[in-house]
């Protein structure tokens, strides 16, 4: 039976913002030099996004209390479920396989459950929006790449001790200083690599090695730096590599001679005809040590290709509505899925029932931009999503059409919440309206925390502009 959605209390959030806003129009050169102290602070703790902006702190908060925590970790750990039982029902059949993850056949060869881990995923980050009454909806499945498990709690940490250091001792009724931080903990991903590594060495038998930090054509290496201290400090050899030196004996993966147990694999392998990142042509050649080592289960790979294609492909979303999935899942997990995601369907040329109405998707899509956004199906950063309400009705009718070189889903659209928020601009400090989204953080199946994410833009994505906002917890 349907029931009330979860949502989040965004009252004290917006009292803490207001409180913000109102000291920076008293005293906004002091505010100016806490916030200068604060990026300082952060800058210790990296230096940048890959080299496309520098981090920097915005002072705002999410501030959540135990029930918002609470429907959160049971929203992300249920969704985690069922996504994953969806994908090992997609990847037991060739004909789902084709009909369900089609774009990805070029790595069907590949396709194996990771040693020693219980689930297809291992790390994913399912983004949220947030809308003005609170209630948040799921929007995306980021298992390939879920970027700021490293980073989110450093924001929380530095914007906390700014609120210390300007005097904001209070909000919403509860205490800065009894409070806790409710993101991701910056140990959790690391954790979570290792338990399974364990667990690969117990039941099947694979020696612990060296650590490798995998990196492809693309050389994207966000947080891989962090990660690597993290497991230096913890006493283990790590190395951040490209995966093309990845050796295979028949027995072990080798790199300079090294055997290698364990694999963070920051891999973006999309489809071929992407514009964005991905695997190119000759990926079988450049990575066939990788692959050979992978296929074999000779070594611990997180995330596995199934996790970076079909668990990470947008079309998924439509796929765990759809009436064929009805043969995994039970009738409340479908309710579950109908309230907690937003509708998305396939960009290609079908019909879909939307909301108990036949639609012709791109007809429709068409005719009524306001109501979506279109997303390329496995691309990232915010690559290709358009919103409706702010394109050209000729460019949104372009999109529209059925693109085989960029397949595409199309997506309800609804608008996030937004704060005001206290940051530096290009002028200096300025106070500035911006939109919220989460990213709830699982590992191995369990909530480790959220991700919450600030941007001038509808479409977030901070490696270009916007903020990881602090998330404090209120006691």
């Amino acid at each position: 039976m349907p029931h009330d959605p979860p949502r989040l209390d965004l009252a004290p959030t917006r009292r803490l913002a207001a409180s913000l806003v109102d000291m920076c129009g008293r005293d906004p050169r002091r505010l100016a030099e806490v916030l200068a102290a604060a990026d300082a602070r952060l800058g210790r703790h990296d230096k940048s996004f890959g080299g496309l902006k520098s981090l920097s702190v915005a002072l705002s908060a999410l501030v959540l209390d135990a029930a918002a925590i609470d429907a959160l970790r049971q929203t992300a750990e249920r969704l985690f479920g069922i996504v994953d039982r969806v994908v090992d029902w997609i990847v037991a059949s060739s004909d789902r396989r084709e009909r369900f993850a089609g774009d990805y056949r070029r790595v069907f060869p590949y396709l194996c459950k990771t040693p020693g881990a219980r689930y297809w995923q291992a790390v994913s980050r399912y983004d949220a929006v947030v809308c003005e009454d609170g209630r948040f909806r799921i929007i995306e499945l980021n298992t390939g790449c879920p970027a700021g498990f490293m980073h989110a709690a450093a924001f929380t940490k530095t914007t906390a001790a700014a609120f210390r250091e300007f005097g904001v001792s209070g909000f919403g009724g509860s205490e800065l200083g009894a409070s806790q931080a409710a993101t991701i903990r910056p140990r959790a991903l690391v954790d979570g690599l290792l338990e399974i590594e364990r667990a690969a060495v117990e039941q099947a038998g694979i020696e612990p090695g060296r650590v490798a930090l995998l990196t492809d054509e693309n050389r994207l290496t966000h947080e891989l730096d962090l990660m690597l201290d993290d497991l230096t400090s913890r006493g283990r050899d790590a190395r951040v590599i490209a995966a093309e030196e990845i050796a295979f004996d028949g027995g072990r993966a080798v790199h300079d001679g090294e055997p290698i147990s364990l694999a963070y694999d920051k891999f973006r392998v999309s489809v071929p005809t992407s514009g964005n990142h991905c695997w190119r042509e000759g990926f079988e050649r450049r990575y066939a040590g990788f692959l050979a080592a992978q296929a074999s289960g000779a070594i611990v790979a997180v995330n596995n290709l199934a996790a970076q294609t079909i668990a990470e492909d947008k079309s998924l979303l439509a796929t765990l509505a759809s009436a064929e999935a009805a043969e995994v899942l039970s009738a409340e997990d479908r309710q579950f899925v109908a309230e907690n995601v937003l509708w998305t369907a396939r960009l290609d040329g079908g019909r879909a029932l939307r909301h108990g109405v036949e639609i012709d998707v791109p007809a429709y899509v068409a005719e009524h931009p306001d109501e979506f956004v279109i997303k390329p199906t496995s691309e990232g950063r915010g690559y290709g999503v358009v919103i409706g309400r702010e394109c050209s009705r000729d460019a949104w009718r372009a999109l529209c059409e059925v693109d085989p070189a960029t397949p595409r889903v199309v997506q309800d659209y609804v608008e996030p919440a937004r704060l005001s928020v206290v940051c530096q601009g290009e002028d200096g400090l300025a106070v500035r309206d911006m939109y919220l989204t989460l990213g709830l953080g699982t590992i191995n199946g369990r909530y480790e925390g959220v991700l919450s994410r600030i941007s001038p833009s509808r479409v977030t994505n901070v490696a270009r502009q916007g903020f990881v906002q602090a998330v404090l917890a209120t006691s």
